[in-house]
C-alpha cells in the first residue's frame, strides 16, 4: 500500500483521527503548531503527527508531538517516515534540535527514534508531568 504526508491544515481532520487512533484520547487534544497527516491511496487520512517551535536561549528547538497511526497501517513506516517529514521541517525552520518524549514501554517508537538519531536524554525540567517516560533529543 502507498501513502502520501501532507501538511494538514485542517484541525478537524487531525482531531478526528486522533479520536481513532486513540480511544481514550484526551478530547481536548492541543492543536496547536503544524501537523501533518499522512493518506492511503483513497486519500483517506490514516496517520498524523505535530510539531511545535519553541525559542530558546540556545536556539529554535522543535518538539515533536502527538503521533499516531491507525491500526489497520501499523508496521507500515508511517511512523519513520512522520519522523523524517517533521525532522525536515525542523531544520527548514532553523531548528537546532528535536525532542520528544515516548512511554518507556513503547518499544516500537523508541526504536523508531533510536533509528532516526534521537538519543535518551535527561532535561533539567519535566514536562510529561509522569515518570514512566523517556525524554529525547535530536542535535540538528
Amino acid at each position: 500500500m502507498k501513502f502520501r504526508i501532507y501538511r494538514e491544515y485542517d484541525l478537524d481532520r487531525v482531531s478526528s483521527l486522533d479520536k481513532a487512533v486513540f480511544s481514550s484520547a484526551d478530547p481536548d487534544i492541543d492543536l496547536q503548531g503544524m501537523w501533518w497527516t499522512a493518506r492511503n491511496e483513497d486519500k483517506l487520512p490514516v496517520a498524523y503527527a505535530g510539531m511545535k517551535l519553541y525559542w530558546t536561549e540556545d536556539g529554535v528547538v522543535s518538539y515533536f508531538h502527538r503521533v499516531g497511526v491507525i491500526l489497520s497501517c501499523r508496521r507500515m513506516g508511517l511512523h519513520q517516515r512522520l519522523i523524517q517529514t517533521r525532522l525536515k521541517a525542523a531544520k527548514e525552520e532553523g531548528c537546532v534540535s528535536a525532542i520528544t518524549y515516548t512511554m518507556y514501554y513503547n518499544a516500537i517508537s523508541n526504536n523508531n527514534l533510536i533509528n532516526a538519531g534521537f538519543r535518551q536524554y535527561y532535561p533539567d525540567y519535566t514536562w510529561v508531568g509522569v515518570d514512566d517516560v523517556i525524554y529525547w533529543r535530536k542535535q540538528l
